[in-house]
């Protein structure tokens, strides 16, 4: 397979069909039936513990509606 460079003009034309779709995109709206969440958070990490807790216990609330089956997963540091 061989590759050939784009012309000045072919990139210019690429960069504003990319600008043109991110700004359609940007106004596009998705539904989603989400039923489960995946929470990931550091393990260890003293500080992201009450933020996860809220997290997850705001996802199970009724104001949220409730209708999640919400998972913690801790990944280690890799340091």
């Amino acid at each position: 397979m061989q590759s050939r460079l784009l012309t000045k003009r072919e990139l210019s034309d690429m960069a504003f069909g990319i600008r043109e779709l991110s700004k359609r995109l940007s106004h596009f709206q998705l539904k989603l039936k989400v039923k489960n969440v995946f929470l990931l958070t550091k393990a260890h990490d003293q500080s992201l513990i009450g933020l996860t807790r809220t997290v997850a216990e705001w996802l199970l609330s009724e104001e949220c509606g409730g209708q999640y089956t919400v998972y913690v997963i801790c990944g280690a540091n890799p340091h």
